[in-house]
This record gives C-alpha cells, sequence and structure tokens, in this order.
C-alpha cells in the first residue's frame, strides 16, 4: 500500500514538472490574429466584405506545454464585416467597431424549439452616416423567406480538398521533416464560419448572474466574458437533419471565446487536470474528438464542460490543498459520473440544455463502468504505463528500456528524473511544432480559404515570424544555456523549415 502511494506521488509529480511551459516561445497564433481581416467576397451576395478569423479551441486555451501533448487541430472561427446578430427585440445599433463595414445586415436570434439553437432573421439594414459616423437602419426587412440559411458558409471559396464535419470544414496540411515532432507532422485546421453577436446571449442570462460559493469566475473574469458576447455557427441540432429546411436553416449559439477567457484564467493544475482528463479519455476510447457537441459519442467539449462545472463548484483548497494529481484526477472522473447522472451533463452557459438527453444508453453504461472500476492505484499505473512511457518514448537512449514489468516507485522515480533531464532536448520539437502551426496557420488558412493575401503583407508578416524566431532562440539561449544546447536546436530547426519549404 505505501508504494502504491508513493507511485501515486511519482507519477503526480512528473506530471506536474513535464507539463510546465519547456522555454518562452513568441510564436502565438492566437495574437496573430487579433484584428487580422482578410477581402472576401460573401458567400450569399457576393458583395465585397473582410473576414475577421479568431482561434479557439485548446490553442488559444492551453498555457501549458506538456511533453504528450493532447492538443490536435487549429480551431479558427471567423465572422463577416458585412452582417451582425443581435437577441431578437433588441433596437438595432447605432455605435459598431470600425471591424465592420459602412452597411451591415443585421439578423435577430430566434429560439428554435431546441435549447441552445436559433434561426437567424434578417431584420435590418444598417448604414454609418459619414457626418455622425453612428449607424442608422436604412431598410425594414419583413418577409416570409429572411431566415438565413448556412448552406453556402462552410464550403465558401474552399480550395482543395477537404473534410466537412459539423459546422467546420477541414483542411490538413501534410508538412515534411527531416525530424520526428510529437509523432506527427499532419496538421490540421478546422475553420468553422460564424455571425458575430457582440451582446451576451439572453438563453444564458442566468449564466452571469447565478450564485457562486467559491468565487470563481471572478466579476472580473465574468464582466470580460460577458462582453465579448457570442457567436452563432450553422449547424442543426443532431434531431434535426432530417428535415431538409430545417437542416440549413438552424444555427447553434457558440461561447468559445467565452471558454478561451475562463481557460485562460484557470491556475496550472487546472489546466494539466483538463490535459490529463483528455488523455485518459481519449486513450480508453470513451471520446471521439472528431464529434460536435451534440452527437451521442462524448468529446472534448463535454470533459471541458465538466472542468468548467469543477472550477465553479469546488474550493481553491481543494485544488492546491494536497492531494495528488491522480487523486484529483480520479475525483474528477467520479465527478463526471456524477455531473452525468444527477445534472444530466448540464451544459455550462445555457441551463435547459442537458447534454445526457443525446448519449445513447451504451455511452453512459461504458462511463459508469470505467469510473467505477478506477481507482486511484489503477490510476497511477495506467498514467505510469500510458503516459510516461510515452515520454519515454520521445528520449533518446532507450530510456524505455528502463521500464520493466513490474514498475515499483523507485524505477519509477529514476527513469521519472532520467526522463525530464530530457525535457530541454525535446523542447525544441515541441518548439518547431509551434513554429509550424504558426506558419500554416498564417500562410495556408488564407490559401485554403480563398482569402485576398497581399504580397506585402506576406512579406510584413514573415519578416515578423522570422523576427520572433531569432529573438525567442535569443531569448533560449541565455535562460538556459546550461541546459539547452541551442546549436543542436538551431540544426534540427533549420533542416525541418528548409524541408518544409521545399515541399
Amino acid at each position: 500500500m505505501a508504494d502504491e502511494e508513493n507511485l501515486a506521488k511519482e507519477a503526480s509529480e512528473f506530471l506536474h514538472t513535464s507539463c510546465q511551459q519547456l522555454m518562452p516561445h513568441c510564436f502565438n497564433l492566437a495574437e496573430y490574429f487579433r484584428g487580422k481581416s482578410y477581402p472576401v467576397k460573401h458567400p450569399v451576395d457576393g458583395t465585397k466584405c473582410k473576414v475577421f478569423p479568431v482561434v479557439t479551441g485548446s490553442k488559444a486555451e492551453l498555457y501549458i506545454d506538456p511533453m504528450l501533448s493532447c492538443v490536435g487541430d487549429i480551431d479558427v472561427m471567423y465572422n463577416y464585416s458585412s452582417e451582425l446578430a443581435i437577441p431578437v427585440g433588441y433596437p438595432p445599433p447605432t455605435q459598431l467597431p470600425t471591424d465592420f463595414d459602412s452597411c451591415v445586415k443585421v439578423f435577430e436570434i430566434v429560439d428554435s424549439h431546441m435549447p441552445g439553437y436559433v434561426y437567424l432573421d434578417l431584420a435590418y439594414i444598417i448604414s454609418r452616416n459619414k457626418n455622425t459616423n453612428k449607424y442608422v437602419v436604412t431598410k425594414h426587412v419583413k418577409r416570409w423567406n429572411s431566415v438565413l440559411s448556412h448552406d453556402l458558409y462552410i464550403t465558401a471559396g474552399v480550395n482543395g480538398n477537404a473534410k466537412i464535419h459539423g459546422p467546420a470544414c477541414m483542411a490538413i496540411q501534410k508538412m515534411h521533416s527531416f525530424i520526428k515532432i510529437s509523432g506527427t507532422l499532419d496538421i490540421s485546421i478546422d475553420t468553422v464560419p460564424c455571425v458575430r453577436c457582440l451582446e451576451w446571449p439572453m438563453q444564458a442570462d442566468i449564466w452571469p448572474i447565478r450564485h457562486r460559493n467559491y468565487g470563481w469566475p471572478n466579476v472580473t473574469t465574468v464582466d470580460r466574458v460577458v462582453s465579448n458576447g457570442c457567436d452563432v455557427v450553422g449547424v442543426a441540432h443532431a434531431l434535426c437533419r432530417e428535415d431538409e429546411w430545417t437542416s440549413n436553416h438552424q444555427w447553434r449559439l457558440s461561447f468559445s471565446r467565452a471558454e478561451v477567457v475562463l481557460l485562460n484564467s484557470w491556475i496550472p493544475i487546472q489546466q494539466i487536470l483538463y490535459h490529463m482528463l483528455r488523455i485518459f479519455m481519449k486513450t480508453e476510447r470513451l471520446t471521439d474528438s472528431a464529434n460536435n457537441t451534440d452527437k451521442s459519442m462524448l468529446c472534448n467539449y463535454h470533459i471541458k464542460t465538466l472542468m468548467l462545472w469543477a472550477c465553479e463548484v469546488k474550493p481553491l483548497d481543494w485544488w492546491t490543498g494536497g492531494y495528488t494529481l491522480v487523486s484529483l484526477c480520479m475525483q474528477l472522473l467520479q465527478f463526471f459520473d456524477q455531473w452525468l447522472t444527477k445534472m444530466n451533463g448540464q451544459h455550462y452557459f445555457i441551463n435547459d440544455v442537458h447534454y445526457l438527453h443525446y448519449f445513447d444508453k451504451f455511452t453512459i453504461d461504458t462511463i459508469a463502468a470505467v469510473v467505477n472500476s478506477t481507482t486511484e492505484q489503477c490510476l497511477s499505473r495506467w498514467f505510469v504505463d500510458n503516459y510516461i512511457r510515452k515520454c519515454a518514448e520521445l528520449c533518446p537512449d532507450n530510456i524505455s528500456l528502463l521500464f520493466g514489468d513490474v514498475m515499483t516507485s523507485k524505477i519509477l522515480h529514476d527513469t521519472a528524473s532520467t526522463i525530464l533531464k530530457w525535457r530541454d532536448h525535446i523542447a525544441y520539437r515541441i518548439y518547431a511544432k509551434h513554429v509550424l502551426s504558426m506558419f500554416v496557420g498564417v500562410t495556408v488558412l488564407p490559401n485554403f480559404r480563398s482569402w485576398s493575401v497581399s504580397q506585402v503583407d506576406m512579406f510584413v508578416t514573415m519578416s515578423k515570424s522570422m523576427f520572433s524566431m531569432w529573438f525567442s532562440m535569443w531569448l533560449s539561449f541565455v535562460t538556459v544555456p546550461s541546459r539547452f544546447n541551442i546549436f543542436k536546436y538551431f540544426n534540427s530547426f533549420m533542416c525541418l523549415m528548409i524541408d518544409t519549404v521545399n515541399h
């Protein structure tokens, strides 16, 4: 028993240490796209406008750099500058950010019969007065066929082969290299068109004011979330996709911007536990990360929802009170079972949306069986066999051979210490993948979506990227000169970049 407890401590210590940011890096795709726009033609009426991409999902939410990554696709939402959504009954806006065009279509968000799903009904066309710089209604639109269809949005302007799943269109960029980075060099981009809503939706009006016993999220974070409003993405509810009209006209409220703010406010231990849950459930095949949030299979979004609820209903000292990471992960798995059975898988923002209604019995029974059969000791062994062992395989000199059929806490301690000595050796691989993500986002995304990019803008972008690369390399050199071989990193990194450009 004592050795099992020590095993849990050793495994937890390894997870805590290895998930810390490995090295400083300046390549932040989310920051790059902030305020960025591209000229396009609107997919419905063909008018000239702009698109504004924003990075969401794990790329924007997670600030930890685990040795064993759980981050897959680059998720990018984008909205058009010539349209806007407002809650039904709201007056048309008179002031808009400078992002929007001088003439804007305004759609009202109207509830459908499915909670969280809406219709967008064209209500006004507003124009900016050059003298006052305020928007005024130039046309009231009320007709029977004014509900917006998302049929043309998802595939608009797509070049080459693409895979459609839900509201997203995915492109896979194959990056060839002389070195192996985290198991794969295939980087995929999920692009999701949306209609921007600058107001917090009425369907989630309880969220900002509901009572929170432990002060998370705090008032400042709540205000920031609410001020970002929401988005509306083009996908119908799973139960409505057989109906031809509803399948093309029903939209879903998206809180992706809110989730980025909330997850960025987590303390490191909460981000690490979220990472652990995702790795565990994916490896055990309890999730399908490619699924949308409304299908019967459990997906990463449900794990995120569980973690958001856990952060709100559990006090700070529960997270920092001395439990091992393995013990906390075990308790979160038990909370997962309670969230499903007692809270019916309640949506974090919209009270009357419950995911349990859309899970089949097999999924629920499978989750319950895994949770009920998992103990803290089993979970410790699981992370040793399925996580630490894989980290060992990333290291040179056959460190994985140190693993035996029977792992004691002493062997684990020695092996984990050896693996962690190679953290900075592995850092250039993870850093290079950050750069590749930046490269793909900057160069591949606009071409994939046929967004116009001027040669001057491309030159400036690549110049900034090169400057950031050199600066970050210099920063790494002066901050960790005794542990990090900058010359080895530079040689491998340049081979990677040259080979990538050649292909």
